[in-house]
């Protein structure tokens, strides 16, 4: 959009709501006296720097997505925000306008340090960086509790990740994102039985063995893991699950889900030895979509 200049806004104190996503910003001084506000969205901006908002110890809610920002250090002091967008950090191509298709995807974010004492932290959006070390997740109180206890929607989607042990200890999560990063294996993840949403999709697994640990899972996607080569093991027990991706899993039959009785949509796009289909479930011609009550 046309707003370039934040100076206008820099003294109304009593401000709780700050909406920039999408404009031409790149200074965020005018917002640092504004102490009241609680949320923020500054996202798709070309702000590259957030040291302003360090005095935004109000803030509860804060989306700096896709903007030229390689330093989150700021964010430490602002112990009282429980959502956190911080997905695809990139540099703006020098060339470029505002709108999403003017970010670059270099120079991405490859550190969470910065939300070590965030103790609020309910909701992290992280995908899509170079994120190769989430060891601050297994940070801890002197009372022994996890720092990050209370966190229960976690995207981590598309970063540089191996291995999802550090997790482990998060008892409360109910939205999981780990797509993207070549983890090879449920094992970390079973632990996490509060799981309601759970995207792993291109993560080099090779079993599903177990998952109906995860019992109240309602949408899970297992797709682009040809490595399962079909072998889908103990999902017929998720009773709750109601969206399934199974694409380029290897399937030559489609797997049993007579114990799916929510299951609504329900995909096995690109598995080209699957050639029949059970009964009860409904094929969408040219596609390879199979869903079950789907408004598709």
């Amino acid at each position: 959009t046309g707003v370039h200049d934040l100076s206008p806004i820099a003294q109304l104190f009593m401000l709780e709501t700050v909406r920039i996503h999408n404009t031409g910003v790149s200074d965020l001084e005018p917002l640092r006296n504004l102490t009241s506000l609680r949320w923020l969205r500054a996202s798709e901006t070309y702000a590259s720097s957030i040291e302003p908002l360090s005095a935004l110890t109000a803030l509860e809610e804060l989306s700096i997505d896709r903007s030229p920002i390689t330093d989150i250090s700021p964010v430490s002091a602002l112990v009282n925000v429980t959502y956190l967008s911080i997905y695809e950090m990139a540099d703006c191509k020098p060339d470029c306008g505002s709108g999403s298709s003017a970010f670059a995807s270099a120079n991405k974010l490859n550190s969470l340090l910065a939300i070590g004492e965030m103790d609020k932290l309910r909701t992290l959006y992280a995908q899509d960086n170079n994120i190769s070390n989430i060891s601050v997740l297994t940070a801890t109180k002197s009372s022994g509790d996890r720092v990050h206890q209370v966190l229960d929607h976690l995207r981590l989607d598309h970063n540089q990740l191996i291995s999802a042990a550090p997790l482990v200890g998060l008892t409360g999560l109910r939205t999981l994102g780990m797509g993207g990063n070549p983890i090879g294996t449920l094992s970390d993840i079973l632990t996490h039985t509060m799981i309601e949403e759970l995207y792993l999709d291109d993560t080099s697994i090779g079993t599903t063995e177990g998952i109906d640990a995860l019992q109240f899972l309602e949408n899970l996607d297992l797709s682009q893991n040809p490595e399962l080569s079909g072998q889908l093991h103990d999902l017929h027990n998720l009773a709750y699950l109601e969206w399934l991706n199974l694409d380029n899993v290897g399937l030559t039959e489609v797997p049993d889900v007579s114990g799916m009785t929510s299951l609504r949509y329900l995909s096995m796009q690109n598995n080209p030895s699957l050639t029949s289909l059970t009964s009860g479930v409904q094929y969408e011609s040219g596609g390879g979509v199979v869903p079950v009550d789907s408004p598709l």
